[in-house]
């Protein structure tokens, strides 16, 4: 079954994560969004950002996505402006060193994006690059270029673990998990021969 949709609402409808949750990138339809970052015990990014389209007709054109297909396949590339604000999201209540308090000021200035938005089966990045084997399965990916998460020169010397972790290498975000029961025995297995 297939089901339209416009690229702006299944952009905004999701929180696209670079794992299970702990770094993940959310749009709004009123150009703000979040950006959060933490590995392990450590807290990096809980920022709002700023965004536009570069072309915002891009945005409002209808695609129509298919559910039960798990070929990759590119559905739209599109291009944006971001700004990683030090604002917090709403809620927040982490009282540590988070955004500026690791970056530098180069780091809160309008930047591109290119997007690509895929449609298929995929594994997170952090699955792919630890060899996780038994990690979830999505069928929503988007690919940046560059990273949202700010290239090495932007964090300060404190921020030790962005350096060596080298945060800007993240570059995929999945959204629209598959639920388990919708995987059979061959989709399970099929990780084991990828990536």
């Amino acid at each position: 079954m297939t089901s339209p949709e416009t690229l702006r609402s299944i952009l905004c409808a999701e929180t696209w994560d670079w794992n299970d949750g702990t770094t993940s990138i959310t749009f709004y339809e009123n150009g703000t969004g979040k950006l959060f970052c933490t590995t392990e015990l450590n807290v990096w990014i809980i920022a709002e950002v700023d965004w536009k389209p570069h072309n915002p007709d891009t945005l409002d054109q209808v695609v129509v996505l298919d559910n039960k297909s798990w070929k990759p396949t590119i559905i739209r590339e599109f291009s944006i402006e971001m700004t990683l604000t030090t604002r917090r999201p709403p809620g927040t209540d982490y009282k540590g060193v988070l955004n500026e308090g690791w970056l530098n000021d180069e780091a809160f200035r309008p930047k591109t994006y290119n997007i690509k938005l895929e449609q298929g089966r995929f594994r997170n990045q952090f699955d792919i690059m630890h060899k996780v084997r038994n990690g979830s399965q999505y069928a929503l990916r988007l690919a940046f270029d560059p990273s949202p998460l700010p290239p090495d020169e932007e964090w300060n010397e404190r921020s030790l673990g962005p350096h060596a972790m080298k945060l800007w290498e993240y570059t995929e975000f999945n959204a629209r998990k598959y639920d388990e029961k919708e995987l059979g025995l061959w989709d399970k297995l099929m990780v084991w021969y990828e990536g």
